[in-house]
């Protein structure tokens, strides 16, 4: 036999009555779903003329013989414990937002102590600042309300070091979030040791938010190394990358310092990740390869700066000495027939040469035929227009790349280019990454946070 369905009481759509007040005694509180009584202040569980009856009439007989049904006695004494009722919630609810209030407030503190390196016992003497400060500013009346809303502030060293702990475990959390949607991501991996002669590994990362429509630089995380650093890199790499369930394939570049123990041939790092990641981009620190062109020998400095006055004379000094420069580059089948130069985008020239000889398209030249040149002139038509474009050029004038292909730069007009350009404005350009914008963003992400939690945090 097929078992009954237990009824659900919220299915029932049980409604509280206004008679129930003057008649029980009863009242149902906004935030609840439980009446409460207005004189013992007990709750029933159910929305139930039996359950109010069965309270009233079991524990306040004594309230009923004192003030009869009907009579205006009854009546003005349930509307004055209504009254206190209600007055005893808005003290509530006042109280409640104050310590929010002072919950938002040590976070706020714990925030800005942990972005200065302070300890978290200073915490303490930033609220004795404060109050000292009110002692100064404020008078009369104000100023004890004000010093009495500061001593609410928790900010012991334990609770510092909680609120510290929170907001760094929800930063976890968003940048994980924001790892796990971006279109790619780049690394930038530094192996030092503390003072203590410890070997730390610090790895940190750079992505484009979709949802933010911003790049993202933030550190991912330091692991010790304590075995021989060569060797343990890779692992510690790696395990850091599995805890994260970041996937080695999603990793766009890598720039490292240029150490043995990174770009070994077999055991270093680049190599070990080339295995898991073949078309993954890896190169030298910019920086770091600065420093190593400063510290060449003479020989190779005076090499460099021969060359360059060569260079300088041959472009811009002598047109005879060019011309003789183009004429050894051909008998010597170099690469180039010319000192590589700039020009203003060359799309006047390419237009006119798809249209004649294809001298500057090989390739398409092997595969032409009229139909091909035709869309491709369009094509570069139509680039020459964006380019000409006065707002593009304004926009391109006032903002960084950054804010460009995040903001400005469609990737519905432009998908490849976008896409390009996002993989190459997520690459480090050194391992030394400076920690103003990973600040900034922080801070954004610390004051969502704490309106969207600072609630949590009260109870």
């Amino acid at each position: 036999m097929a078992c009954s369905k237990r009824r659900k009481v919220d299915d029932e759509n049980r409604s509280f009555k206004e008679e129930w007040i003057q008649q029980y005694a009863f009242t149902l509180p906004t935030t609840s779903s439980k009446p409460i009584c207005l004189i013992c202040s007990e709750t029933v569980a159910l929305v139930k003329s039996s359950n109010l009856k069965r309270h009233y009439e079991t524990k306040h007989s004594g309230f009923e013989k004192m003030y009869q049904q009907g009579t205006e006695e009854r009546k003005n004494k349930i509307n004055k414990l209504k009254s206190q009722y209600e007055r005893s919630t808005i003290v509530l609810a006042s109280t409640m937002t104050a310590q929010e209030r002072a919950v938002e407030c040590s976070l706020r503190i714990a925030w800005i102590l942990g972005k200065h390196k302070k300890p978290f016992a200073d915490a303490e003497v930033v609220k004795e600042c404060m109050l000292e400060t009110v002692d100064t500013l404020f008078d009369g009346r104000q100023k004890n309300e004000i010093k009495d809303k500061i001593k609410q502030i928790p900010l012991s060293d334990s609770t510092s070091m909680r609120r510290t702990e929170l907001l760094a475990n929800d930063l976890m959390l968003q940048l994980d979030l924001g790892l796990k949607e971006a279109p790619c991501i780049s690394l930038a991996i530094d192996e030092s040791t503390d003072s203590t002669d410890h070997a730390q590994l610090m790895v940190f990362v750079r992505y484009y938010d979709a949802r933010k429509k911003e790049f993202c630089q933030d550190l991912l995380g330091v692991t010790d190394l304590k075995g021989r650093t060569r060797e343990d890199i890779y692992g510690a790499l790696k395990g850091m990358l599995e805890s994260r369930n970041i996937d080695v394939k999603s990793i766009f570049s890598l720039t490292t310092d240029g150490a043995p123990a990174m770009v070994g041939r077999e055991k270093g790092l680049v190599a070990r990740l080339k295995e898991d990641n073949a078309d993954m981009i890896t190169y030298h620190c910019i920086i770091h390869q600065s420093v190593l062109c400063a510290s060449l020998g003479d020989e190779y400095k005076e090499v460099m700066e021969t060359i360059m006055k060569l260079v300088n004379f041959l472009r811009s000094t002598s047109a005879l000495q060019h011309r003789l420069l183009r004429t050894f580059l051909t008998e010597v089948n170099a690469s180039h027939d010319d000192l590589l130069v700039h020009n203003n985008k060359k799309l006047d020239l390419f237009k006119t040469d798809i249209q004649s000889q294809l001298l500057h398209f090989p390739r398409l030249l092997e595969q032409h035929n009229d139909e091909t040149g035709t869309n491709h002139v369009q094509f570069i038509e139509n680039l020459i227009n964006n380019f000409k474009n006065v707002k593009l050029k304004q926009i391109l004038c006032d903002c960084s790349p950054e804010t460009f292909w995040s903001k400005e730069g469609s990737p519905a007009n432009f998908p490849t280019l976008h896409r390009l350009a996002v993989q190459i404005l997520t690459m480090f350009g050194s391992t030394y990454t400076s920690g103003t914008s990973t600040a900034e963003q922080f801070d954004m992400r610390f004051y969502v946070h704490i309106k969207q939690n600072v609630g949590d945090l009260s109870t």
